[in-house]
């Protein structure tokens, strides 16, 4: 006999939910050191979009992604940012947010809004940027962190409703070395030798004589006065302490 052969058909329907991947965010080292005082580059690296491919084509359904504003983390008030040149660009205000926005002028990749930034400038200029610590501090700076997110986006760049972003981050230590600021010690008003005559057995009160200015006031250096006796003098005491001849005494 005969075999019957029956066909039957089924359409199986595939829903994908779209997930954010986490931009790539790099620098170049994980630490970096300067002196009290003097600016250093940090090394971060401008972030790029994991996800840049539309994977239909022509068609609906996928756009590359796109990312948002870099945010600069942990830097302490009254640290400055700096271009390449030297030029201060934002200085972390003393209260307030001590958040830093950066929008690339020349980045095509950015949402369709991003939001106000706290500062505009190129590729290049954010890959060469400086930070200058607080004056006078030697104090490390543990963690600038910068930290970017990636998002599902519509045909108009806008983030896709109901999709979060996926973020990723990159840490800088900067390292502070200590250094002393100079003084400038006057005696009655100039910094060259003077000459004063007292009586016998006559004391001599140096406070309204000597003058001493210094820019270091974070109590993170100490300062002393040294009066020196040169060798040939006699004993002569300071602050009742007797000093010979070619000792000196330190007013700490």
């Amino acid at each position: 006999g005969s075999t019957g052969l029956d066909t039957a058909t089924s359409t199986l329907t595939l829903t994908i939910t779209p997930v954010s991947d986490a931009p790539g965010v790099t620098r170049d080292v994980a630490t970096v050191t300067t002196n009290e005082d003097v600016a250093v580059a940090l090394g971060f690296n401008a972030p790029t979009v994991t996800d840049s491919i539309d994977r239909t084509g022509a068609g609906a359904g996928d756009n590359p992604e796109r990312l948002g504003l870099i945010s600069l983390t942990g830097i302490p008030r009254g640290a400055i940012l700096q271009d390449a040149l030297g030029n201060n660009l934002y200085t972390i205000p003393a209260s307030g947010s001590t958040t830093v926005t950066i929008r690339l002028s020349d980045a095509t990749n950015l949402i369709a809004s991003p939001g106000a930034a706290t500062l505009t400038m190129t590729t290049a200029q954010f890959e060469a940027l400086r930070l200058l610590p607080p004056a006078h501090s030697g104090a490390d700076i543990t963690r600038v962190r910068m930290r970017v997110t990636e998002y599902e986006v519509d045909n108009a760049g806008n983030p896709l409703s109901g999709i979060a972003g996926a973020s990723r981050n990159a840490d800088v230590r900067v390292n502070v070395l200590a250094i002393t600021d100079p003084i400038d010690l006057r005696i009655n008003g100039g910094n060259g030798p003077h000459s004063v005559t007292i009586n016998e057995d006559a004391a001599l009160n140096l406070t309204s004589l000597l003058s001493a200015s210094f820019q270091d006031l974070d109590g993170s250096e100490r300062r002393d006065i040294i009066i020196a006796n040169p060798a040939g003098n006699g004993t002569i005491f300071v602050n009742g302490n007797a000093v010979a001849a070619g000792s000196s005494y330190t007013i700490a």
